[in-house]
């Protein structure tokens, strides 16, 4: 019930057409694919995310509404792609210009910062991503899996 109270569970999502205005390098494995969203909750931006996926297993990925969808799931329903997991650094940094005018922030503001890649049953890197979240308006949910015996 939480759209009735006012929340929404899910920000959502605006893809930016502006892409060479953010100065960020492609990743040497996923290339030329990239996607930037902007998550805006209640009229609010709170995180700007770069992702970069390898052309020649998701060709035209990019045509697809992935506003309304999910990447993911368009990489597994679409593409039949098989993901087997992902591994994150999150971190703190501080906001550049670019960074400051897409989320409405003044600077200095600390983000946080979450790199992440993506990997396929078969080992390659299907996504590499770069997060930037508002400190003042975000919330990570973590759920953890079964830890292997070892």
């Amino acid at each position: 019930n939480l759209p009735r109270q006012g929340c929404h569970p899910f920000p959502q999502r605006h893809r930016l057409h502006h892409l060479d205005a953010l100065a960020l390098p492609q990743h040497p494995r996923c290339h030329p694919a990239r996607n930037v969203v902007l998550e805006v909750d209640h009229n609010t931006p709170v995180a700007l995310i770069v992702a970069y996926l390898p052309d020649y297993l998701c060709p035209g990925l990019l045509g697809y509404d992935l506003e309304k969808g999910s990447m993911f799931g368009t990489l597994r329903q679409i593409f039949g792609l098989q993901l087997s997991g992902a591994v994150s650094i999150v971190q703190t940094v501080l906001a550049n210009k670019q960074q400051a005018n897409l989320l409405q922030i003044q600077r200095p503001a600390a983000l946080l910062s979450r790199e992440q890649q993506t990997y396929l049953s078969d080992g390659k890197i299907i996504e590499f991503s770069r997060s930037f979240m508002r400190g003042d308006n975000y919330h990570i949910r973590i759920q953890e899996g079964v830890i292997p015996f070892s």
